[in-house]
């Protein structure tokens, strides 16, 4: 994990301190917002879990922090995740309102579909939702069932019992969040709220004066937010 502190002066000139979480890998969607799996300490443990496309956009919408148009668009490219993440990952979805950086992030935990919203590095808000009961968890090998076991053939009555160790089973370990060694994004340079500010702008510019269209523009802003 890596915590930065961002050179960005406010009006009050102060230094902003600005969260960079373990950045995994960036996923394709078509909305105008990010779409990333990150590692975040600050998040808790993820439960990897097969949900329905439509039950990820229902959640989008109860939770009030997403349009209809993201819901729709963000739901397919989240659900395809939620199965395959590890404990320590989530989703993370980085938009831009007001002249400042919206994080969310999805993950399944306690058996519920959660989504936890910073502005900035500020937590804002999170909302908890009941996962539809046709969902399926996804368990690891080792929870598989084991084949059956012969059953021990009695001896006869006559022969003399012999003596039987006791074998104490040593105490189960807890268990422990995962820890993986994160291999960093090609190209992967996090930069600051001032930076992505300045840089956004010039793309506005570009596009009203016709230097760009709306489609380079789209792509050149969602490559500044997959930075912050």
């Amino acid at each position: 994990m890596r915590l930065a502190l961002a050179l960005a002066l406010g009006c009050a000139g102060t230094p902003q301190v600005v969260y960079h979480p373990d950045v995994i890998e960036q996923v394709e969607s078509d909305s105008d917002k990010v779409v990333e799996i990150v590692s975040d300490e600050r998040l808790p443990d993820h439960e990897p879990f097969a949900v329905p496309e439509q039950a990820v956009a229902s959640a989008l919408l109860a939770s009030g922090m997403f349009l209809d148009d993201d819901a729709r668009a963000l739901a397919g490219p989240i659900a395809a995740r939620l199965a395959t993440m590890h404990a320590d990952e989530a989703v993370r979805i980085v938009g831009w309102a007001e002249d400042a950086p919206r994080y969310y992030y999805v993950l399944v935990h306690h058996h519920r579909l959660q989504i936890v919203y910073y502005a900035g590095s500020r937590h804002a808000d999170e909302y908890s939702g009941v996962i539809p009961t046709e969902a399926q968890p996804i368990h690891a090998p080792s929870e598989a069932a084991q084949p059956a076991q012969p059953a021990a053939v009695p001896e006869p009555a006559h022969a003399a019992p012999e003596p039987a160790a006791v074998a104490v089973a040593p105490a189960p370990m807890p268990t422990a969040r995962p820890h993986r060694a994160h291999a960093a994004v090609p190209g992967y340079t996090p930069i600051t709220e001032a930076e992505a500010r300045r840089r956004l702008h010039e793309l506005d510019e570009a596009l009203q004066a016709g230097l760009i269209d709306e489609r380079e523009h789209r792509v050149k802003r969602k490559e500044v937010l997959s930075r912050l």
